[in-house]
């Protein structure tokens, strides 16, 4: 019902889901436990988190997310990249569905837009966002068998010099 739920929402522009994705990453934060870890990230990722990421995405990225206007956005945008970045460390199948769903290109892209390519990450919302970007892509990197074929036909090395 929540993750249907979450499918089904176009806009992320606003608060509306934001209950419903911090939900989400509550469950995927931190736990002792790894096998019960393992087994609510395999469910996450069962239930199309990878697809609920592209929602997010679209809808965020329609709006400057960045300015104080936007901050609903912004904290979504959060939300669903701590969410992502917490799972893909542990998931090889989310980290395969990322790659299918060209999440490595779309990271890629957006680093090199200018508002990270000209600025010195004095911003903290910025700066949360290289790291999180690179942090999901190092995931990709370590658990993708192809990484480094996939990593290479998307000029990683020479965006993120």
């Amino acid at each position: 019902m929540l993750f249907q739920k979450l499918l089904e929402t176009d806009d992320f522009t606003s608060y509306d889901s934001r209950s419903d994705l911090k939900f989400v990453q509550r469950q995927t934060r931190y736990n002792p436990d790894v096998i019960l870890n393992r087994r609510i990230v395999d469910r996450i990722v069962k239930f199309g988190i990878a697809h609920v990421f592209l929602r997010v995405w679209q809808s965020v990225t329609k709006v400057y997310y960045l300015h104080p206007d936007f901050v609903p956005s912004f904290k979504n945008l959060q939300t669903i990249l701590s969410i992502i970045w917490n799972c893909s460390d542990k998931s090889v199948a989310l980290s395969d569905c990322l790659v299918k769903c060209g999440v490595i290109q779309l990271l890629l892209s957006e680093l090199s837009t200018s508002k990270f390519t000209n600025s010195d990450l004095k911003d903290e919302k910025a700066l949360y966002l290289v790291k999180a970007y690179l942090g999901i892509l190092h995931n990709i990197a370590r658990l993708c068998t192809d990484s480094r074929i996939l990593f290479r036909s998307a000029n990683a090395v020479e965006v993120l010099q």
